[in-house]
């Protein structure tokens, strides 16, 4: 069995401009975001299998292709008001999950350097306690200790960096591809 579909079979493609388009169909403006959320429409939170859904397409569609979101609605509820403010809050929605995932992603860099620094600083504490007191019977044991404890600070400075900022980097490109994305109100 091939699991590894042609997207062009999956989404419609547009050979001149390079774009794939994500269709949605709605009854209502609302229904694109979350049922508990009250906000105005361009402050809401988007619903969460909307949201999976699109990082979904996303994942699927290849990289430097672009991406058009088309939701259709019923013709009869056709505001340009409310799809104006939809249309704001989804981008608002994409470019809030953007900060959301740079803050993160700098509290792990953050944290990656001050484990590496630890590490330093203690694998440094290791060289001068074994080259300064080298007549206490303890030292090596210390020292031994303390070396562990350093390494164990680098494969955590290693860890953090290349392994943590992998899939938030991925997830950061996955958010700026939707917030570039055009969307567009299809009403039948």
């Amino acid at each position: 069995m091939n699991y590894n579909l042609n997207p062009k079979k999956i989404y419609p493609f547009d050979k001149e401009s390079n774009t794939y388009t994500i269709r949605l169909k709605s009854d209502f403006y609302s229904s694109l975001y979350n049922e508990w959320d009250f906000s105005p429409l361009a402050k809401r939170d988007l619903d969460e299998d909307l949201v999976n859904y699109l990082e979904d397409c996303s994942m699927e569609i290849p990289k430097r292709s672009q991406l058009r979101i088309e939701i259709t609605l019923p013709e009869l509820i056709q505001d340009s008001g409310k799809e104006d403010s939809s249309i704001r809050g989804l981008k608002n929605f994409f470019m809030y999950k953007i900060k959301i995932l740079m803050r993160e992603i700098r509290s792990n860099i953050l944290r990656s350097f001050l484990y590496f620094a630890c590490g330093l600083s203690v694998l440094g504490a290791v060289f001068f306690i074994q080259h300064m007191w080298k007549s206490y019977r303890m030292i090596p044991l210390l020292s031994e200790s303390l070396q562990i404890g350093g390494w164990v600070l680098f494969w955590e400075f290693f860890s953090t960096f290349f392994f943590g900022l992998t899939p938030l980097l991925h997830k950061l490109r996955i958010w700026k591809r939707l917030f570039r994305s055009n969307i567009e109100y299809l009403y039948q």
